[in-house]
């Protein structure tokens, strides 16, 4: 009796690990519907689903490799964009209708041992106010701020003038102060700078950046513009930039090596004779130019307008596919502070567009919002880029490539 007892045993523990076998699943098939290459892609991988077919525990070590044994970096990003929490896997190149991505629990591999994204925020530490300008001290790294109210424009509180966000091709900069406005620092190297621009530039107005550095420059003029994509409330009849609220904050959620993001929060926003709470969460990927935005609200809101800065000597294209659920709007041509070819554009949803306009030096669109989310994308590339786009050919090439992409997201299954 007590071998047959272990005989049962062994085969009831044969047929538990046959299951567990047949039920993992270590393959990740990814397909894409358009033939050119898809470079610096990044694959976007609900966790839970992930975890499900593959039953990898992600406390715990694992690799993803391609098919010729290659590591893929990878990153597990909480929250991702307001959601769940989400798998990102990262390909610099994808040349195939379909990639296989092999998991294995088994290799300690490599989630991403390169950075190729970064969000930066430093303010000024033991410093001196004088007539509302900050003097000495030094720019400490932050994870988050509370903008001060002695804080206004250029007096030099913030390394950079405000929060920074970049990834190996491209940085961006939003202003945390009454301006509320989206700049660009051109690269002419493919290589994270974020925390070193501006580091000492104590001289409020005197910033080096103004001038070409070892890594690029500040290459956008803002003014009174939208600038580069900035956001604000339309209420039919004025704009609102979120220049005057009750306080706010701004939060770094997320700096990894292939995915990095931030808060900023604007508490008691005048709209329509109440007030509103308001927060951006904008973010950007390894390898791209693009950067996310996703605007939302603590009660209804209707719209938020955004748009591009139209400089002189510049080409408007509006792409204005019949059957696309996204559009885009660009600017292209010798607009940037280099007196060079520079290009920007911002990407929406047809459904949420309700007016696309212009005024005399900015494009615009009004963007209704739905779920009380408004969501956009929006890019700017500069021609001394390592890789740059010279002409408003390449520039509309790349335009109808990024709206492609955004019409046909990556499609994922398990073997």
């Amino acid at each position: 009796m007590s071998n047959f007892i272990k005989f049962i045993c062994l085969i009831l523990c044969l047929y538990s690990f046959t299951s567990n076998v047949l039920g993992q699943k270590n393959k990740i098939i990814v397909k894409k519907n358009y033939p050119y290459t898809l470079e610096s892609t990044i694959v976007e991988i609900p966790l839970k689903t992930f975890c499900d077919e593959t039953k990898v525990n992600p406390q715990k070590s694992f690799s993803i490799k391609d098919k010729d044994g290659n590591y893929i970096p990878w990153q597990i990003v909480p929250n991702y964009l307001n959601t769940e929490s989400y798998l990102l896997v990262y390909d610099n190149s994808f040349e195939n209708l379909e990639k296989e991505y092999i998991i294995s629990s088994d290799d300690i591999g490599a989630g991403s041992n390169l950075k190729k994204t970064n969000c930066h925020l430093a303010e000024r530490d033991n410093f001196e106010l004088k007539d509302g300008l900050v003097f000495g001290g030094e720019f400490i790294t932050k994870g988050f701020t509370k903008i001060p109210g002695f804080h206004k424009p250029q007096n030099g509180f913030y390394q950079y003038e405000g929060i920074g966000w970049e990834s190996d091709k491209v940085a961006y900069r939003l202003y945390l102060d009454s301006r509320n406005k989206i700049d660009i620092f051109g690269k002419i190297k493919n290589e994270i700078v974020l925390d070193n621009v501006g580091l000492y530039d104590y001289i409020p107005g005197k910033e080096s950046y103004q001038n070409m550095q070892d890594w690029g420059m500040d290459i956008y003029k803002v003014a009174n513009t939208f600038g580069l994509a900035s956001f604000a409330i339309f209420d039919g009849e004025k704009i609102n930039v979120f220049s005057k609220t009750d306080s706010t904050t701004c939060n770094i959620t997320d700096d990894g090596n292939i995915f990095s993001g931030f808060e900023i929060n604007y508490y008691g926003v005048d709209v329509d004779k109440s007030k509103n709470d308001f927060k951006a969460a904008i973010s950007i990927t390894a390898g791209s130019r693009m950067s996310k935005v996703n605007i939302s609200a603590k009660r209804k809101f209707e719209n938020i307008v955004t748009g591009l800065a139209r400089h002189s000597d510049t080409k408007t294209i509006w792409s204005n596919k019949e059957n696309s659920e996204w559009q885009y709007i660009g600017v292209y041509g010798k607009q940037s502070l280099a007196k060079d070819n520079l290009g920007t554009a911002l990407f929406y949803k047809t459904i949420a567009a309700q007016k696309v306009d212009e005024d005399s030096v900015n494009e615009t669109v009004v963007l209704k919002s739905y779920d009380n989310e408004v969501t956009y994308y929006f890019c700017a590339t500069w021609e001394q880029e390592p890789t740059g786009i010279k002409n408003i050919t390449e520039f509309e090439k790349y335009l109808t490539e990024v709206l492609n992409k955004l019409n046909n997201p990556l499609q994922i299954s398990y073997e």
